[in-house]
């Protein structure tokens, strides 16, 4: 896959090890898993942790606020700023995460637009909805 990143002017960007604040799921997941672990009691049952976990997911309207726009928006913005720290401290990176440059492409090119940049994120297809992801994560647990 790497090769053929490469073959279309791609370049893979290793991020350093555990950098959950680059990855929105990471963030939503901690959300959902602090609430669901606030709400624990010993000896709760399968349905009631179920029900903590949908609860943080969708919210009741009132008092718990689930995952929804407003919230993604808020995470998505905290990723890029961590994003752009991070491409500000490295040597190698210029621009920001919507306009990233490698600096020894600029050294390199003359006239010619730098090559651009994007970090890549994994996808798992199989959880295209919100909905989805939710059924396979009480599923898995």
């Amino acid at each position: 896959m790497i090769e053929k990143l490469g073959e279309n002017r791609c370049e893979v960007i290793y991020l350093p090890p555990y950098t959950p604040e680059f990855m929105p799921i990471e963030l939503v997941l901690s959300y959902v898993k602090r609430f669901v672990a606030s709400k624990f009691v010993v000896h709760q049952s399968v349905e009631t942790l179920r029900q903590n976990v949908i609860l943080r997911f969708y919210g009741d309207g009132a008092e718990h606020q689930g995952v929804n726009s407003a919230f993604c928006e808020n995470i998505i913005s905290h990723c890029k700023f961590y994003m752009n720290k991070f491409i500000k401290e490295d040597g190698e990176l210029t621009g920001n995460i919507d306009h990233l440059q490698y600096k020894k492409d600029l050294k390199q090119t003359s006239n010619l637009e730098a090559q651009q940049y994007t970090f890549i994120e994994s996808h798992d297809s199989q959880h295209d909805n919100i909905d989805d992801f939710v059924a396979s994560f009480l599923v898995d647990y």
